[in-house]
Formats: C-alpha cells, sequence, structure tokens
C-alpha cells in the first residue's frame, strides 16, 4: 500500500510511504521525503510524478512541464529510476546535436557537430521566424548557441508543449511551431535550419 502525504499549502504533497500487509496489520518499509504531483501504480513498480518549477514561477503555478520517474523494490528498499521528462522546457535531441530554449515569448534551437557548420532558429509568439547558418563558424560568422550538456533529451516521436509552443523530436530534426498557428515554425538538424510555413 502507498500513501501519499498532503501538504497543508498548494504545493501539493511532502512525501509518500509504502507499507506491507503481515499478519493482518501493516508495517511500513519505505518513508520518501521529497513531495511530488502524484504517485501511482504501474505494474509492479511505483510511478513518481513532479511538477517543474521555472525561474520567476510562483510556487504554486509551476509551468516548466512535469518529469517522472519508476521505483522498484530490491528485496530490501526502493530504488529509483531515472527521470523522464514530459513537457520540458529546454531539452536536447536524442543524438544531442541540437538544444532548444522555450520561453514565454519564443522559442528558438541550436544545432552544431564538434567541427561542422552551426545552424539556429527562432520563433516569437508573434509568428515571426529567423534563421541562421555559419558553414565555416568563426568570429565574424557564428551562430548565437546556448549549450547545456545535462539538459534532458526529446525522444524521437516525442513532443512538448509550452507556452503555447509546440516542439516535437523526429528522426529529421526538431520541429517547433505555434500551437495555436501551427503552419509556421522551423526545423532544425545538425544539417539545415528550415523556416516553415512561408
Amino acid at each position: 500500500m502507498i500513501v501519499s502525504f498532503q501538504a497543508a499549502t498548494c504545493g501539493g504533497t511532502f512525501g509518500w510511504a509504502a507499507f506491507r500487509r503481515h499478519k493482518g496489520r501493516w508495517n511500513l518499509v519505505w518513508r520518501y521525503g521529497n513531495g511530488q504531483r502524484s504517485i501511482a501504480k504501474a505494474g509492479r513498480e511505483i510511478r513518481e510524478t513532479l511538477n517543474i518549477l521555472r525561474p520567476g514561477d510562483p510556487r504554486c503555478v509551476p509551468t516548466g512541464g512535469t518529469k517522472s520517474r519508476r521505483w522498484r523494490w530490491d528485496g530490501h528498499k526502493f530504488v529509483a529510476g531515472r527521470w523522464t521528462y514530459l513537457n520540458p522546457e529546454s531539452f536536447a535531441s536524442p543524438d544531442r546535436h541540437v538544444t532548444c530554449y522555450i520561453s514565454r515569448a519564443a522559442t528558438s534551437c541550436h544545432a552544431m557537430s564538434p567541427s561542422g557548420p552551426h545552424y539556429s532558429a527562432h520563433l516569437s509568439r508573434g509568428g515571426a521566424v529567423s534563421t541562421c547558418a555559419a558553414a565555416v563558424p568563426s568570429l565574424e560568422e557564428h551562430c548565437f548557441q546556448q549549450w547545456d550538456n545535462e539538459l534532458p533529451t526529446l525522444r524521437y516521436g516525442q513532443r512538448t508543449t509550452v507556452e503555447g509552443f509546440r516542439c516535437t523530436s523526429t528522426r529529421k530534426g526538431i520541429t517547433c511551431i505555434r500551437a495555436s498557428a501551427p503552419g509556421r515554425g522551423f526545423r532544425v538538424n545538425r544539417h539545415e535550419a528550415v523556416a516553415l510555413g512561408g
């Protein structure tokens, strides 16, 4: 039996515990102190989901999406798996050649290979699209790059929707559009940055 402890504020919960029934009594076998958005059964495992607070978010209004992970019992204790990010605001392509960032005002993606060209694309909330290509990056010719090797990956076939922008990951690259006006946007991969929708 899993019990979630409700917080006395709008912040959600402040932990969960697992109990095992033995000889007619429920005995505590595990207690975890961090809060979560939800806790649920997933086969023989437990799925924990958390809201993600972005910088500037009020404590009770998270806008950074969610992340989930599974816990499994190893015979002595629960062991946590890796986080899976749902609707992340910052992420990388599975090959990590593209990184993307979504804000309230715009979304942008940047692509590069270790010794190859740089590409980037930018989509504003108003629908304006701009792209950049630097075949031989130098101080005079380059595309602005924001890079973070620790970003979560957006797996092929997965999408994220944040602040009205929707980005989808495929083997052709990352495609980002305005969710309310899907005709305009861009696609970025390690070989190109292409404006979509005229």
